[in-house]
């Protein structure tokens, strides 16, 4: 289920489907070479517990947000800009990924769509989005600056940004919002004609 995206943390979520599977076929086999096999996972599954608690222990940061505190490895700045400029419930839209923030700071995605990315959505898909922000009036937009474009083949080797004049998306953000600052790698983006108190 993961070899389409073929990096460590992908093959870490992914694994412990595989350890289902291997046990089952120890169940299965029952024979010498299930036992050698029983003992290699075993020992991989150690080594992957071994791996997940040293990286969990690394995030030492204190994190608080509207759903709750937790740890991180970096102070989250753009999550804080949320909390700072948006009420509980709001809609925001975050592009193209990371849907955790809908939920991190208590907000709503005025779209159907979780993620939205050319060739995994269709254009009619990403119009519909576009429609949506506009007839809802979203006021705020988080534009990753870390997965757009060509950076996207770092988790989808196979994608392939389509050309300028075939953006739909993009063209929309530039026109209809200003950029009011750079938080964690991400563009924030305000709609244009909303002037409401300055952002903090």
């Amino acid at each position: 289920s993961e070899c389409h995206r073929k990096d460590i943390w992908h093959l870490v979520w992914g694994s412990p489907l595989l350890l289902v599977l291997c046990f089952y076929l120890y169940g299965e086999l029952r024979s010498r070479c299930a036992v050698s096999a029983l003992r290699v996972v075993t020992g991989c599954s150690v080594l992957l517990c071994l791996f997940n608690l040293l990286t969990i222990s690394a995030a030492d940061k204190p994190v608080a947000f509207r759903r709750g505190h937790g740890y991180g490895f970096q102070t989250d700045k753009a999550l804080e800009f949320l909390e700072q400029n948006t009420s509980p419930g709001e809609e925001i839209f975050v592009y193209p990924y990371h849907p955790m923030y809908y939920f991190l700071a208590a907000l709503k995605n005025p779209t159907r769509f979780s993620i939205l990315m050319y060739g995994i959505n269709t254009d009619a898909q990403i119009r519909e989005a576009v429609q949506t922000l506009e007839d809802r009036q979203v006021r705020y937009v988080l534009w990753d600056t870390v997965a757009e474009g060509d950076q996207l083949k770092q988790w989808f080797p196979k994608y392939v940004q389509p050309p300028v004049k075939n953006l739909i998306m993009e063209p929309y953000l530039l026109t209809h919002f200003e950029v009011v600052g750079l938080r964690s790698g991400f563009r924030v983006l305000r709609r244009k004609d909303v002037r409401k108190a300055p952002v903090k």
